[in-house]
């Protein structure tokens, strides 16, 4: 099982979620399930990490939806990436290019 790794660190640094693993992943953002749901409009600091190949990338983001997802028990947060669609297009490439190397 492949898994990717999300750390996403609160915009004072007093709270980092470690071992948290991606659910959704997209060209606009991603969400990930977290113990603690942070505001909407939070700056936040993502590292995307695939721990089997060494393969690690800092993101900045915005906490765009806070909550439990429809149908589901976990909650988390929406996190919508601040970068261009080209820039998001680059590291979703980068990010796959490491799982199948």
């Amino acid at each position: 099982m492949l898994k990717i790794a999300v750390s996403v660190e609160d915009p004072e640094g007093h709270e980092k979620l470690e071992e948290h693993f991606l659910v959704d992943f997209s060209k606009k953002g991603l969400f990930v399930k977290t113990p603690r749901l942070w505001p909407e409009g939070t700056d936040v600091k993502i590292l995307v990490q695939v721990p089997t190949v060494g393969f690690s990338r800092e993101l900045q983001g915005t906490v765009r939806w806070s909550g439990t997802k429809k149908g589901a028990d976990d909650k988390g947060i929406g996190i919508e990436f601040k970068l261009s669609e080209e820039e998001i297009r680059d590291v979703i490439e980068d990010i796959l290019k490491h799982l199948f190397r």
